[in-house]
């Protein structure tokens, strides 16, 4: 017998495998039907799987001490199709399970969850319920960018971010954490402190400073598509990430190195296109094989489109959460960091028993 993968466009997480001059091994179907494998066969098996699918698959052939030469074909058509986030002090295999990225606002104007008696205590509460609600990456932020935001200095929002940074680090050493700045000044700050990822608004496209900071210390890096500021339209989205892609390809990263953020929610008001539109360009996107952000929590977009409060209730956060992680999205940045948890691991018991906690 002998494995090869058909190429599948635009299916995300499905994988199409082949089995030539099938020999009708029992052992093999059975697997595929405790697995609930879509899989035909005729003078070839041919199956259609998920990533997790073909994980428990691989798994459990290992286990059977079957044919090594079927399970190592197997395992290098998995190898290509997994995601991984790496940076200079951390790894996170995004495969299978996506990431919950936590957020932790420092500024008192922030449009969700904004505290203007923020203080160490509270803090240090927040980051062990975190930790406590299997929270991969915490995103800090100094500054507000919310519409219609105002601008603060990079004096006041290194302030905001620095000092939490080395509290982080010294109660929680184990924690990736990612800082929300768009500045060339409090970026090396925050890398200088130990930031693990740099999550840029402007997708690093408006000031070579950056470009540099990144060249000088090999952060993991989040490169957002914002429409407001782009010289790339929504039509052009595809374009304008395979350009990051080599731009910081050209600095040293690999595609393990930086994650893709649509831009959900930065639409310039001009624009005739529709956050609807943005949210649909996950599923191209997750085709390059690069981790993708999820960042749509209680954003006014919904409001907007649907006449739904984002601010009053969290169910259509997590439905459109859920709709993204199928359609290729693997880090969820959050403010409801405990039900997005949850959803997760109902997401697993009830899609793929087998693997289930």
């Amino acid at each position: 017998m002998k494995i090869k993968e058909r190429s599948m466009h635009n299916q995300n997480d499905l994988i199409n495998i082949v089995v030539e001059d099938f020999d009708h091994d029992a052992k093999l179907l059975s697997n595929l039907d405790q697995l609930y494998i879509n899989y035909h066969v005729a003078a070839n098996l041919e199956m259609v799987l998920s990533k997790i699918q073909l994980k428990q698959l691989i798994e459990l052939l290992g286990d059977q001490a079957f044919d090594a030469a079927i399970i190592k074909a197997l395992d290098t058509i998995y190898q290509r199709h997994q995601i991984i986030l790496a940076g200079r002090d951390f790894k996170l295999d995004l495969t299978t399970d996506p990431a919950i990225m936590a957020i932790l606002n420092t500024s008192p104007d922030s449009f969700f969850d904004g505290d203007a008696t923020l203080n160490d205590k509270k803090i240090l509460s927040k980051l062990e319920s975190f930790m406590a609600n299997n929270t991969k990456i915490i995103d800090l932020g100094g500054q507000s960018t919310r519409p219609g935001y105002e601008e603060i200095t990079p004096e006041l929002e290194i302030k905001r971010t620095v000092p939490y940074i080395k509290m982080i680090k010294r109660a929680f050493p184990e924690a990736i954490i990612s800082v929300d700045s768009y500045k060339p000044a409090v970026i090396k700050a925050v890398l200088d402190a130990g930031a693990d990822i740099i999550n840029d608004i402007n997708g690093f496209e408006d000031n070579q400073a950056k470009l540099d900071l990144v060249a000088e210390y090999h952060p993991a890096l989040i490169a957002m598509y914002n429409n407001r500021i782009s010289k790339w339209s929504v039509a052009e989205i595809q374009s304008f990430f395979t350009n990051r892609k080599q731009v910081f390809e050209q600095i040293g990263l690999t595609d393990q190195n930086w994650v893709i953020d649509p831009g959900v929610g930065f639409l310039d008001q001009n624009d005739q296109n529709t956050d609807v539109e943005l949210i649909r360009t996950l599923r191209g996107l997750s085709e390059m094989n690069i981790p993708t952000l999820i960042a749509i929590s209680r954003k006014s977009m919904f409001k907007r489109l649907f006449g739904i409060d984002a601010s009053e209730n969290i169910w259509s956060t997590l439905v459109a959460e859920l709709m993204m992680v199928h359609m290729g999205g693997q880090i969820i940045r959050v403010h409801d960091y405990k039900e997005t948890n949850l959803m997760l691991k109902m997401r697993k018991q009830l899609e793929f028993p087998k693997v289930a906690d």
